[in-house]
């Protein structure tokens, strides 16, 4: 078992963590001084339509429950006969998103697998959990090819390549690939046997190994599972359409004057974004999720001041939603932030629910 952290480790990386935030956030202040008129981010925020800005939030919030429905339909094909209830996928979900808001590296996914592994009763119930996690991310890597496709065939004048998109999709891609190969591979393939006694230390690692994988496996059995697949893929993908309409909404919000569609100009943000956030390396990818706006609303005719304020407000909207809804379910879950932010609050936890 591994020991809980001390509080020493934990000081240090938390210190690690906020140095690497305000070591990004500088970074933006000085391109702001330098290259941004910050009175034009102010002006924008400040002629924001409050109607549209309440349609992005409205959205953006739908966009969550529609996230927390699809994982709901992969949990239930990897744990049949599972009584885990819609509601509880559906805390634990937005609970883990808090999380990613809070702290970088996706701290939200171990969180949102740790809340559901403890209520469902399977062998190796973590794995599983975790394997239903990499379901939801073969169809986001759905999701960026389609926004990829919106964004070339619409962007190919304005300086996006075709070649540099194609090869950052390509990864992420090819692991949506071979987790779609192990789901149909364990469908057909046998269990792991258990390595024999007195077994070398070596053959017993790699007995694990398997064992672990196999876990992995059982959570993407909805890839195997046609209407479990359009489901749980159906609703994913809603979730990306509605946060496509929020980004939309923003830019409706703000009046910018774009050389370009604005839903078109919302697919690349919300392409760009995501490809930047795969490992976000600041709490919510503050920071670099504005950089990432200018960078890509500028060359649309946009100033960089409003592309700032775009993305102040948009992300604003995400980390307020987050931020709140997850607050709300750790209330209705009965949690508390010891609970999900130390070790000893989750082993607590575990012997008391039993």
């Amino acid at each position: 078992m591994t020991e809980p952290l001390t509080p020493g480790v934990s000081h240090r990386r938390g210190r690690r963590a906020s140095i690497v935030a305000l070591a990004a956030l500088a970074i933006l202040v000085v391109l702001g001084v330098t290259r941004i008129h910050l009175s034009d981010a102010a002006a924008a925020l400040g002629h924001a339509s409050p109607g549209w800005v309440a349609v992005a939030v409205v959205v953006f919030a739908g966009s969550f429950f529609a996230r927390a429905e699809s994982w709901s339909a992969v949990l239930h094909a990897a744990v049949p006969g599972s009584d885990i209830a819609r509601r509880t996928v559906t805390h634990s979900l937005l609970i883990g998103m808090a999380a990613s808001t809070l702290a970088p590296a996706r701290v939200g996914e171990g969180v949102r697998t740790w809340l559901v592994a403890r209520r469902i009763s399977c062998p190796d119930g973590v794995m599983t959990v975790l394997g239903t996690v990499l379901a939801q991310t073969l169809f986001n890597v759905v999701a960026l090819a389609l926004l990829a496709v919106v964004t070339l065939s619409a962007l190919s004048t304005h300086g996006w390549s075709l070649s540099s998109v194609a090869i950052v999709v390509a990864l992420p891609a090819g692991v949506g690939l071979l987790l779609l190969l192990t789901a149909r591979h364990r469908r057909t393939g046998a269990g792991v046997p258990l390595p024999a006694p007195g077994a070398s230390r070596r053959t017993r690692f790699t007995a694990w190994v398997l064992a672990r994988l196999a876990g992995a496996g059982r959570g993407l059995t909805v890839c195997t599972q046609p209407a479990g697949l359009v489901h749980a893929g159906g609703t994913q993908l809603l979730a990306w359409a509605l946060q496509w309409a929020a980004a939309d909404s923003v830019l409706l919000a703000l009046h910018l004057h774009l050389h370009a569609a604005p839903a078109v100009a919302a697919a690349a943000v919300l392409l760009a974004v995501n490809l930047t956030a795969i490992l976000p390396v600041t709490p919510a990818n503050v920071g670099v999720f504005q950089a990432v706006c200018i960078a890509v609303l500028t060359p649309l005719g946009v100033g960089a001041g409003a592309a700032l304020a775009y993305g102040l407000l948009l992300q604003g909207i995400e980390v307020v939603l987050a931020l709140t809804l997850g607050a709300a379910a750790l209330v209705r879950e009965g949690l508390s932030l010891r609970d999900v932010g130390t070790r000893e609050g989750r082993r607590r936890l575990a012997l008391a629910r039993g």
